[in-house]
C-alpha cells in the first residue's frame, strides 16, 4: 500500500477543491468580475454593445464568466457546445479568477488573448468543483490518437489477456481507459514497433517511435529519465515504485543430534538461564536460613555429633536439590513452618508456573516451526563480499546500480522465471526486483501458480526509487493528463485498482509464527513475581522474629515436638554400665569358687 499512498503528493501538486465550493467559487479561489477586462480584450459587437466578440468571432455577454460558477460555455452556444452534440466540457461550470488569490489550478483564456501592455484573463474549473476538460481539448487539437502499450513484459501494468475485451489488461491499462473515458477521446492501438537495437528496451522503442510521430502516447509503466525527456514528456506518476533485494530464505535443519540438543535450550536465552540459576540459588539459601532446625528438610543429624560446617553443607546441597526438583517437576516440593518461608515458596511456585509454561510453549514452537535465516543483509554486504547480484536486462537499471554501487558484481536475467532459477542454482545470491513485481515473483510469474517461490524474501529497505508514468508526445497533453490522473487519485479510484493488481494474491505459501528465544526482558514478569515473593517473605520473617524476641522465646533453637532430637542422660548410662560390670565380676567369682562354668550376667 505504500506505493499508492506515496502518490498523495499528486493531490498537493494538482490541488483539488475541498467541500467549501459555493456558487461564487471556493473561498480560497473566489470568482471575480471580469466584465471590464473582457471588454478590454474582446471586441464590442457593433450591433449590440452588451455583447463582446472573442478571437473566433463568437459573441458573449459582457458578464460572461464573471462572479458566479456556471456552465458559461453552454450559454455561449458555440459550435463546440451545440445542444444537439455538445462536447463533454460544455456542461462544466467555471468562472474568472485572480491568480494572486487562487490556490487551485487555473489557465489563461485563449479565446480572449492579451495584447502587449494588457494582463490576461484567467479561468478555473477547479474552484467550481469540476475538472478542466476544456483545457485538454484546447491543447490536444485532435481527438484521435495513436497509443502503444508495452504489453509483452510489463505485468502487472499491462499484459496480453485473450479473455479481455481488447486483449489487454492490467493496472496501467485500466487506469488509461479511465482517463480516456473522462477525456472522451478515441485512439488506435499500435501493437508493433520497429526495434532500435539490441541494447534498447521495448520502452525505448516506443519513445523512438514517438520521435517520428508514429505514436502519440506510450503506456503505461515508463521511467521518467533525462534521455527520454529529450523526445517525450511525462505525466505525473501513476505508481510510486522502488527497487529492493530478494534472496532465498535458508531453513535450519533439525535432523542432527547436535541440533536436537541445542533446541532444548533455545526457548530461553543464555541470560535467562543464568537468571533462573540465580533465582533458585537465592530461594534455597533463604529457605535454609528461615527453616534451620524447624522443618524436616533442615533438621540436625540424629547422632548429634555433626559439626556446623558439615551441617551447612549438607543442608545447602539438599536445599539446592529440592529447588531444582521443584523447577523440573513444575511444583515446589519444600516444606515450611515459618510464615516468611511459606510466602517465599508461594512466590517461587508462581515463578515456576510461568517459567514452565513459557518454556513448554516456546519449545514446541522451536520443534515444529522451521527456523530461517538469510545470507544477504543488503547490497552493501554483497558489494563488500563480492557476491553476485541478478539484475534485469536493462541498460537504465545497470547504470543506476553502477552509479550507486560501483563495485557490485552483476549478472543479467530476462524475467522472473530466470531470476528464480538462478537464485536456486546459487548463480546469484540476490536479485534486484521492483516492489511492484514482488507478488508475481512469489507466484513464479503467473497468477494462480502453486506459489513455488514461498522461500523467497525481501531483505533490506527500499532502494532506489523509480516511479512509473505515461509518456506523451506533447507537453500540453502531459499536463492535461496529469491533471486528470491527480483528479482520479483524489477520488480514490486507483487505490482500488492497486489492490486488484498489486496486492499479493492468495497462494499456497504456509503462514505461521516464527519462534524466538525468550530473554530476560520477555520474562521480566516471572522474575518480578519471584522477587516480590522473596521481599514479602523476608518482611514477614523479620516480623516473626521480632515477635518471638519480644516474647523472650528464641525460635532459632526450638525444635518441634514431633521432630525433637532424642536427649540421653549420660549419668544414668554410666551407673548402669558400672552396675553391669560389678555383676559380671560377681558372677565370675561365684563360678570360680563353686567350680562351675564361667558365664555372663547382665541387667
Amino acid at each position: 500500500m505504500g506505493a499508492i499512498t506515496a502518490l498523495a503528493v499528486l493531490v498537493l501538486v494538482f490541488v483539488q477543491p475541498s467541500n467549501t465550493q459555493t456558487p461564487k467559487g471556493d473561498p480560497r479561489c473566489p470568482c471575480i468580475d471580469g466584465s471590464a477586462k473582457l471588454r478590454q480584450l474582446g471586441t464590442v459587437d457593433a450591433a449590440n454593445s452588451s455583447l463582446i466578440k472573442d478571437a473566433n468571432g463568437l459573441s458573449v455577454e459582457s458578464t460572461w464568466g464573471s462572479s458566479d460558477c456556471k456552465a458559461w460555455d453552454a450559454m455561449a452556444l458555440s459550435e463546440q457546445c451545440d445542444p444537439a452534440d455538445p462536447q463533454p466540457w460544455c456542461a462544466d461550470s467555471w468562472c474568472w479568477v485572480d491568480p494572486a488569490n487562487c490556490i487551485y489550478r487555473f489557465h489563461e483564456a485563449r479565446t480572449f488573448p492579451s495584447s502587449t501592455g494588457t494582463s490576461p484573463l484567467f479561468y478555473s474549473y477547479t474552484t467550481c468543483g469540476n475538472t478542466d476538460r476544456y483545457f485538454f481539448y484546447s491543447v490536444l487539437n485532435k481527438e484521435h490518437l495513436k497509443v502503444h502499450f508495452v504489453a509483452d513484459d510489463a505485468r502487472p501494468f499491462v499484459w496480453r489477456d485473450p479473455t479481455a475485451t481488447d486483449g489487454l489488461t492490467g493496472y496501467g491499462y485500466e487506469l488509461f481507459q479511465m482517463i480516456k473515458t473522462e477525456l472522451d477521446f478515441t485512439y488506435d492501438r499500435v501493437d508493433t514497433l520497429p526495434s532500435t537495437g539490441d541494447e534498447v528496451e521495448p520502452w525505448d522503442d516506443c519513445i523512438e517511435a514517438m520521435s517520428h510521430s508514429e505514436v502519440d502516447i506510450c503506456c503505461c509503466n515508463f521511467w521518467d529519465t533525462a534521455d527520454r525527456r529529450l523526445v517525450a514528456d511525462f505525466t505525473v506518476p501513476i505508481l510510486a515504485n522502488h527497487w529492493q533485494l530478494v534472496t532465498i530464505v535458508e531453513t535450519e535443519s533439525k535432523n542432527s543430534l547436535v541440533g536436537a540438543w541445542e533446541h532444548m535450550f533455545k526457548p530461553f536465552s543464555g541470560g535467562m538461564w543464568g537468571m533462573i540459576v540465580v533465582g533458585v540459588l537465592v530461594v534455597c539459601l533463604l529457605l535454609m536460613w528461615m527453616e534451620w532446625n524447624r522443618s524436616p528438610d533442615f533438621e540436625p543429624a540424629k547422632d548429634g555429633k555433626e559439626g556446623t560446617a558439615s551441617a551447612i553443607g549438607r543442608h545447602f546441597f539438599h536445599s539446592m536439590y529440592m529447588a531444582f526438583v521443584s523447577v523440573f517437576g513444575a511444583a515446589p516440593v519444600q516444606q515450611a513452618t515459618t510464615a516468611g518461608a511459606k510466602i517465599v515458596i508461594m512466590g517461587f511456585g508462581m515463578f515456576i508456573l510461568v517459567l514452565v509454561s513459557s518454556y513448554t510453549a516456546n519449545l514446541a514452537a522451536f520443534l515444529t516451526v522451521s527456523q530461517t535465516s538469510v545470507g544477504v543483509a543488503g547490497i552493501t554486504d554483497m558489494e563488500r563480499e563480492n557476491r553476485i547480484l541478478c539484475v534485469p536486462e536493462s541498460p537504465i537499471v545497470r547504470q543506476q546500480i553502477r552509479r550507486l554501487h560501483p563495485n557490485v558484481n552483476m549478472t543479467e536475467v530476462h524475467d522472473h522465471l530466470e531470476l528464480a532459477a538462478k537464485l536456486r542454482a546459487d548463480e546469484c545470491q540476490a536479485g534486484w526486483v521492483e516492489s511492484a513485481h514482488w507478488s508475481y515473483l512469489i507466484e513464479n510469474g503467473e497468477p494462480g501458480d502453486a506459489a513455488a517461490n514461498c522461500d523467497f524474501t525481501l531483505v533490506g529497505g527500499p532502494l532506489s526509487p523509480m516511479n512509473f508514468a505515461i509518456a506523451v508526445r506533447q507537453p500540453g497533453m502531459a499536463s492535461a493528463m496529469s491533471y486528470y490522473i491527480a483528479d482520479l487519485f483524489a477520488k480514490g479510484i486507483p487505490q482500488g485498482l492497486y489492490h486488484e493488481y498489486f496486492d499479493t494474491p492468495d497462494n499456497n505459501c504456509a503462514t505461521g509464527t516464527n519462534s524466538s528465544t525468550l530473554g530476560i526482558a520477555q520474562m521480566s514478569g516471572a522474575l518480578m513475581i519471584l522477587a516480590i515473593g522473596i521481599v514479602l517473605g523476608l518482611i514477614v520473617y523479620g516480623i516473626e522474629m521480632l515477635v518471638a524476641r519480644n516474647a523472650r522465646v528464641s525460635p532459632d533453637r526450638r525444635p518441634s515436638e514431633a521432630h525433637a532430637a532424642p536427649v540421653v542422660d549420660h549419668n544414668v548410662a554410666t551407673i548402669v554400665d558400672n552396675l553391669q560390670r560389678e555383676i559380671q565380676q560377681l558372677a565370675d567369682t561365684i563360678a570360680a569358687q563353686g567350680g562351675g562354668t564361667k558365664g555372663s550376667m547382665s541387667i
